[in-house]
């Protein structure tokens, strides 16, 4: 009876041990060129860094993370999806300080359905995430803004 209770402890150990176990993942991003002429810090990668950002783990728990200062967040080593947002898509906001008219509606739903990164965890020492880094946009120059809208162009644009 006691080697039955001892083997139960021991796989609740084990078992604990490897659900607390985590993956530390390295986001980055690539700086857009928004006017002038081109710069060096634009086609280099950077870290993601202290970025507030959501979790969805398969669909459904969500988590709120913040990148360290080297762009680092942990994911729980559990197999699944993790579909990584910035708070404005996640909290249906804008990426920019432009008003709501600025975009189009359609595209802008759209947009916030769309995980910055996903992650995909498949066993206890194995993931893939995807993008590799992130593209960031010019602030007048987001995909989703609309034609007719009237935004003040970044001086020393080259066309």
């Amino acid at each position: 009876m006691k080697s039955i209770a001892n083997y139960f402890l021991l796989t609740l150990v084990v078992f604990s041990f490897n659900t607390s176990a985590q993956f530390d993942v390295f986001l980055k991003y690539k700086k857009p060129q928004c006017g002038g002429k081109p710069r060096k810090d634009t086609v280099e990668y950077f870290p993601y860094a202290n970025q507030k950002l959501i979790v969805v783990y398969n669909g459904g728990t969500i988590d709120t993370v913040l990148t360290s200062p080297k762009g680092k967040i942990k994911i729980k080593n559990k197999r699944g999806v993790y579909n990584i947002f910035k708070s404005w898509k996640y909290y249906h906001s804008f990426p920019a300080d432009f008003p709501a008219s600025y975009y189009d509606s359609l595209c802008i739903k759209e947009e916030w359905n769309k995980p910055d990164w996903i992650i995909v965890v498949s066993s206890s020492k194995k993931y893939k995430i995807t993008p590799l880094f992130l593209k960031e946009y010019c602030p007048d120059k987001h995909p989703c803004i609309s034609k007719e809208s009237n935004i003040p162009k970044i001086p020393g644009r080259q066309k």
